[in-house]
């Protein structure tokens, strides 16, 4: 895994563009934040490491944040423990973390009393799916799911489009790029 990982990051650190010059079987925004972190790191290929790394327990404290909010200080710390003593370490830079990380942003930001909420939480489900590109067969259903469930509890076009147009602006940046 982390030879492919490896070629991806090197074939966009050399100027190469994905789908004309080479294809990832990851999503290329994982190959370009893993190029960005190698270059920074003076072409160190344990910057992909790291990037992992940072991803995975950043979205663990994210989850225990958002059990902080939702019952109190000790399901924070509970569900933090149990996180890291079932997965302690991620073992291989998979884009699996980049695009966890971005789902629970997604989560966490997701408001249904304020517009520019939905637009970023929906973006961020836009950015994973563009970490990880067969993440949409579980992100677009939910997606469709829950515009379904913002028009039926506001039926308020404004939020709708909000929502919609959060996810499909990152993809569509995407194709255009």
């Amino acid at each position: 895994k982390l030879c492919s990982v490896r070629k991806q990051t090197w074939k966009i650190l050399n100027g190469k563009l994905p789908y004309k010059d080479f294809f990832s079987q990851y999503g290329h925004l994982n190959d370009f934040i893993n190029s960005i972190t190698v270059d920074l790191l003076n072409k160190d290929i344990f910057g992909i490491y790291i990037n992992t790394t940072v991803f995975y327990f950043l979205s663990i404290f994210i989850l225990g944040y958002i059990s902080f909010k939702l019952s109190n200080i000790y399901c924070f710390f509970f569900s933090v423990l149990i996180l890291i003593f079932n997965h302690p370490i991620p073992e291989y830079p998979w884009p699996n973390y980049s695009a966890f990380f971005f789902l629970t942003i997604s989560v966490l930001i997701f408001n249904l009393k304020h517009n520019f909420k939905l637009f970023i939480s929906s973006f961020f489900l836009g950015i994973s799916i563009l970490c990880r590109e067969n993440f949409y067969i579980f992100i677009i259903p939910t997606w469709i799911f829950l515009l379904i469930l913002i028009y039926i509890r506001f039926r308020d076009l404004t939020k709708l489009s909000y929502f919609f147009f959060g996810l499909i602006l990152p993809i569509g940046l995407f194709f255009i790029f």
